[in-house]
């Protein structure tokens, strides 16, 4: 193989070798390739169709949600419905029948000889 490269296996290629070489074969590099961009990259993930039937249920539930936002908005500010926001006393009152449910039906399980 050196005998054919021509070669010395203790020296190597002299520097003039070396020019010559080059400049007949190239340098030894590969040639590069260019790479994808990065926003293609993020496009192919959306190719799926379970995909774009997930983000187009996202967009109507964003929609949705601020369709009814501006509604409760409307609502709020209107002298029609003076009853919002709820009365606290309505959120207590539920509280604590359930909370007086909960507390009977621990006393009637232990009072049955638990």
């Amino acid at each position: 193989m050196l005998a054919t490269l021509k070669v010395d296996a203790a020296q190597g290629l002299s520097d003039s070798e070396v020019e010559k070489r080059r400049a007949e074969y190239g340098t030894n590099e590969l040639d590069k390739e260019e790479g994808t961009p990065l926003w293609k990259l993020v496009l192919a993930q959306f190719d799926d169709l379970l995909v774009k039937i997930l983000l187009g249920a996202a967009v109507l539930s964003f929609v949705r949600c601020r369709r009814q936002r501006k509604r409760a908005a409307l609502r709020r500010s209107s002298l029609l419905e003076p009853s919002w926001p709820p009365a606290p006393r309505a959120c207590e009152g539920r509280s604590s029948c359930a909370s007086r449910w909960r507390r009977r039906r621990r006393q009637s399980c232990c009072s049955g000889g638990c």
